[in-house]
């Protein structure tokens, strides 16, 4: 992702005025290795019942096949957000002592819809894998494919954006640039705009997410549909 614990889903080296990370990008950070685990947990969903043979078991009892998917996915979307949500509360509740400078504000809008999108971007995180799983139907490739579109794949356009104009334009669009903007603060009023880069706001960025999942998660069930188990 392009946020972190040094970044920020902000903007700029710190904080929207680049003066450092927020309260809200500190209690938040943890996001970034969170959803490596997410992803991961997405794809044993899927992956773990092919690996053992269950899979056939399963899909005996349920023949019609598209409710195991979708039971599944509601289970793992329900996990990863409250694990989510619930651990970020908590981080904001442990660290509220040491930030009396700058205190998170749990009286503001923004802040609560920063909070809850944590939850929402790992959960959209984990279906991501989870598709991805079930079209794979392998551990060690699914987990490859999750985490190379999350790590890898911004870390090569931001190389190729050096060169290709285009590559840096769609930069923003790719999977987690675009969640990340769901925990992203306002920019000051009167900031000026960042020549060349498209700046998202939260719940565009987030639908951009979820469009992706609802293409993966379709061609998951497409497969399922129609291939052997």
């Amino acid at each position: 992702g392009d946020g972190g614990p040094g970044g920020g889903p902000g903007g700029g080296p710190g904080g929207p005025d680049g003066a450092g990370p927020t309260a809200l990008q500190i209690v938040t950070a943890g996001y970034v290795l969170a959803q490596m685990a997410v992803a991961v947990l997405g794809v044993l969903v899927i992956t773990s019942e092919y690996s053992t043979g269950m899979i056939r078991s399963t899909l005996t009892a349920v023949p019609t096949r598209l409710p195991v998917l979708a039971a599944k996915a509601l289970v793992l979307t329900a996990a990863t957000f409250a694990v989510g949500f619930v651990g970020v509360l908590l981080a904001t509740v442990v660290t509220s002592p040491y930030l009396t400078d700058d205190p998170v504000d749990l009286g503001d809008a923004e802040t609560w819809r920063i909070l809850i999108g944590t939850g929402l971007y790992l959960a959209a995180i984990a279906l991501l894998a989870f598709g991805l799983g079930g079209l794979i139907r392998h551990t060690a490739g699914g987990v490859t494919a999750i985490l190379g579109t999350i790590l890898l794949l911004p870390l090569l356009v931001l190389i190729l954006g050096n060169w290709l104009t285009w590559v840096a334009e769609a930069a923003p669009y790719l999977p987690a640039a675009a969640g990340e903007r769901i925990l992203a603060e306002s920019l000051p009023a009167g900031t000026p705009e960042i020549e060349g880069v498209s700046l998202l706001g939260p719940w565009q960025g987030f639908a951009i997410l979820l469009a992706y999942v609802a293409v993966v998660l379709v061609g998951a069930a497409l497969s399922l549909r129609r291939r052997d188990a």
